[in-house]
């Protein structure tokens, strides 16, 4: 029986109907373009990045080298995300038998330490100085361009965005990824603003370096066959109407839809679910996870409390500057702004064309049934 899987990278056959999406961006690829991919979190980017396009687009002495960027906040930080997706990726792809020389032919004046699993025989290797640190920027930069100049190549790299701290770190890197004419990039990111600022404006070093693609919600013509593939075996019908609604109460977040899907599957036999019966088990998840979420919001201020709470009532908002707004949370334009600014950074928000929504749906569920 197939699952609903949320919260961790899934494969191509448990991944919610991209097939066109994926179709579309493997076109692209193959034919060496480089892409900005953008959806908020939790639509599937990173599988769709790591887990499928690889395979997709593979073809002989391929490497992939796949690079995530969420939360660097220092070029240390960036140098550590490069080690680990170069290493990562020549460990997958290079061949075993000629593993050393091909390391050697890619890797110039960089130390590297190989170490075979004695349990299952896979070689590891780690790159780094002999203090134990990384190397420096562009000699990993300089390191990925031999690669990509060596093998055809696939560079990956995810939430992209949040190295928009430094002009210096990103002038290094469009520097060097500039050489690779027909080498097939993606940009992943799931805060538009931010990609935005990186990639359209002309005082940023990759300023149309490369052509945005947007995920958009997957059609509920779509979330259908997916689901009655998942309950049907415990028979279970869900409703059209229900499906809808769920979609609706998970504001067309895959991963969300996924998890109430899953608590479905996992607590109901010989059912048919209807809208009411919807709200109800809903609620019964909601409950499930009231600690968690309890916890969440404890570690925000009360200005941040009553703007992400406004935002749950009010779904996707984007008259955050309306009188109905600022009644709603009992502060002023410029206090609100101040705090719709720190939660798009943290990620606990998304925005979208200058709307915003709490970013897990769920949480915003549970807020305009908790609130005071």
């Amino acid at each position: 029986m197939k699952e609903f899987y949320y919260n961790i990278l899934v494969s191509k056959e448990d991944l919610a109907d991209r097939k066109e999406d994926i179709d579309n961006i493997c076109k692209l690829l193959k034919a060496g373009k480089k892409l900005v991919l953008y959806a908020p979190r939790r639509y599937g980017k990173s599988s769709i990045a790591k887990n499928i396009l690889p395979d997709e687009i593979k073809k002989k002495n391929f490497v992939a080298l796949y690079f995530d960027f969420m939360g660097v906040q220092s070029i240390d930080d960036v140098c550590v995300r490069l080690s680990y997706g170069i290493s990562q990726g020549l460990s997958h792809y290079l061949p075993s038998k000629n593993f050393f020389e091909g390391l050697k032919k890619v890797l110039k004046n960089m130390a590297f330490s190989i170490e075979p699993d004695t349990l299952t025989g896979e070689i590891s290797f780690t790159i780094a100085t002999k203090e134990g640190r990384p190397p420096a920027l562009l000699t990993l930069l300089k390191s990925m361009v031999q690669i990509a100049e060596t093998y055809p190549c696939l560079l990956l790299f995810d939430e992209f965005q949040d190295v928009h701290f430094s002009k210096d770190i990103l002038g290094q890197m469009r520097s060097e990824l500039q050489k690779l004419k027909n080498t097939p990039m993606v940009f992943l990111g799931s805060k538009r603003q931010l990609l935005s600022q990186i990639f359209q404006s002309n005082h940023s070093a990759f300023f149309q370096f490369a052509d945005e693609y947007v995920l958009k919600p997957i059609p509920i013509e779509e979330w259908e066959p997916f689901f009655d593939e998942r309950v049907k075996p415990k028979k279970i019908k869900l409703t059209h109407d229900a499906l809808v609604e769920l979609v609706r109460l998970s504001l067309d977040v895959p991963n969300t839809i996924c998890e109430i899907g899953s608590y479905i599957q996992g607590h109901f036999e010989n059912q048919k679910i209807d809208q009411k019966d919807l709200f109800i088990l809903v609620k019964e998840l909601l409950e499930s996870k009231a600690e968690g979420f309890q916890y969440q919001i404890q570690q925000l201020t009360e200005s941040e409390r009553k703007v992400l709470t406004a935002l749950a009532v009010n779904g996707w908002t984007k008259e955050i500057q309306s009188k109905k707004f600022q009644n709603q949370t009992d502060m002023s334009l410029s206090g609100i702004k101040k705090v719709i600014s720190k939660l798009y950074r943290l990620g606990i928000i998304e925005e979208e064309n200058l709307s915003y929504r709490v970013s897990n749906p769920l949480l915003g569920l549970f807020l305009q049934t908790h609130r005071r």
